[in-house]
């Protein structure tokens, strides 16, 4: 994992993450969840309204919500006069928001750990607010998130109820590269995708992880019985505590790294 450590410091030498910044003096409104964490990570204290998606950190929690992250509340924004408003890619709400005056800053899908840098940049310039720091502690937990496993274990994750799973240019199929595991799907091109439950059988993961709870008991389906995972009980499911983690590039995804790591683990030490 010292490879974090090596490209921040390519970063750094490049110039990003350098920049002088100016106090933080404007009304900013988040409604992209991994943006509203950078934010306050990067110590904004401007932070006015968010979206219903935002529960962490605390601090975020009792700001006025302005509507989902796909559905906004336009005109309560526009009312609530933020200098800046920070979106999700693609957000419908971006063209509506631009023609009612606001600045608005589309966040893009950080897929890897390059990504999640530069997204960092875009936030903390967008604001006046310097990067450093942030990115190096980011860094330095990287190093030290995953523990060395024995094997490198096949892994089936499960974003979303009818076998949606993530291709390779996801943020997930990173966060399963760097917990030490393989995505048994991460040469898709495309990156969300129903795949068969054939498909899956005929892959025979170690392990499924599903990010749907109370979702489906994928035991119970056909030709279950031939896949790893389900012959060595390897079925985990994630709360949804733990699902924002790993759904949001951001100041935790050294956390969201570990938690993939210990079912990684824990699978390993009960092989049978």
């Amino acid at each position: 994992m010292k490879k974090f450590v090596v490209i921040l410091f390519i970063l750094i030498l490049s110039g990003c993450g350098v920049r002088k910044p100016q106090p933080d003096s404007q009304r900013i409104i988040s409604l992209n969840p991994a943006a509203t964490e950078i934010l306050f990570a990067l110590g904004s204290k401007n932070v006015v309204g968010v979206s219903e998606s935002c529960n962490y950190p605390p601090e975020a929690v009792k700001l006025p919500k302005m509507g989902g992250a796909w559905t906004p509340y336009v005109e309560q924004i526009a009312a609530a006069r933020p200098s800046i408003v920070f979106v999700i890619e693609n957000s419908s709400a971006k063209s509506r928001l631009e023609n009612l005056g606001v600045k608005v800053v589309e966040v893009p899908d950080a897929y890897d750990f390059n990504r999640l840098m530069d997204n960092i940049d875009l936030i903390g310039h967008s604001v006046n607010l310097e990067t450093g720091a942030l990115k190096s502690k980011i860094a330095r937990d990287m190093d030290a998130a995953a523990v060395k496993l024995n094997k490198t274990p096949r892994v089936f994750v499960v974003i979303d109820n009818g076998l949606w799973t993530a291709g390779g240019d996801t943020f997930i199929n990173f966060l399963i590269t760097a917990a030490g595991g393989e995505n048994i799907f991460g040469l898709k091109q495309t990156p969300y995708s129903m795949v068969s439950w054939e498909a899956v059988v005929e892959e025979n993961p170690d392990i499924i992880i599903s990010l749907v709870p109370g979702g489906e008991d994928f035991s119970k389906r056909l030709l279950a019985a031939k896949i790893n995972a389900v012959k060595n009980g390897r079925i985990y499911t994630l709360t949804q505590k733990e699902i924002d983690i790993v759904s949001r590039p951001g100041p935790r995804t050294p956390e969201a790294v570990s938690i993939l790591n210990r079912i990684f683990l824990r699978a390993e030490q009960t092989q049978k």
